[in-house]
């Protein structure tokens, strides 16, 4: 009796090429992707004005300090002649009353900033914070409390207090 040799199918070494070849495809595929994630990674635009309140129409910002949230500013006519006004708000002020959120007419409850091309030769009780490009940039704080209830004081002179505090860091945005 003849015994046949002759093998069908693949053999250990074809099994083993084949796991070598699956794996070197699957390293080279996890490498591409990998340098993949690092490119778009590295695109990504970086906010040069993360954690600064920005006044766009002004192209100027402030960083405001630690418990200084939802600060807003609004556009308003300003009492001064040739200049410009926004008035500063939060959204916890304008839950008050209409004084406090700056409803009412002429409130300014945590005051206001407004610029001008030229320097005020007297500012009066307005504090000049600084000059920016072609303007200067001032503050005018409100004169008294914009509700006689004792919580809404407290409110308004805390948030004034951080707002103060975050004047000198006025600087022209990104």
């Amino acid at each position: 009796m003849k015994v046949s040799s002759k093998n069908s199918g693949f053999g250990i070494i074809g099994i083993v090429i084949l796991i070598i070849l699956i794996g070197l495809l699957g390293l080279i595929g996890w490498k591409v992707w990998e340098a993949q994630q690092k490119n778009t990674t590295s695109q990504m635009p970086i906010n040069p004005n993360k954690d600064y309140f920005v006044i766009q129409e002004w192209g100027v910002q402030l960083k405001p300090v630690a418990g200084l949230t939802g600060l807003k500013a609004l556009k308003r006519e300003s009492t001064i002649p040739n200049t410009e006004e926004m008035m500063l708000i939060t959204g916890e002020m304008q839950k008050l009353n209409a004084a406090c959120s700056g409803e009412a007419e002429g409130s300014r409850p945590l005051g206001a900033i407004f610029r001008t091309q030229e320097q005020l030769a007297q500012p009066g009780n307005n504090q000049m914070l600084k000059q920016i490009g072609n303007y200067y940039y001032y503050y005018y704080a409100p004169a008294s409390s914009c509700s006689p209830d004792a919580s809404a004081e407290a409110i308004q002179a805390g948030t004034l207090a951080k707002l103060k505090s975050s004047l000198d860091s006025l600087t022209a945005s990104d």
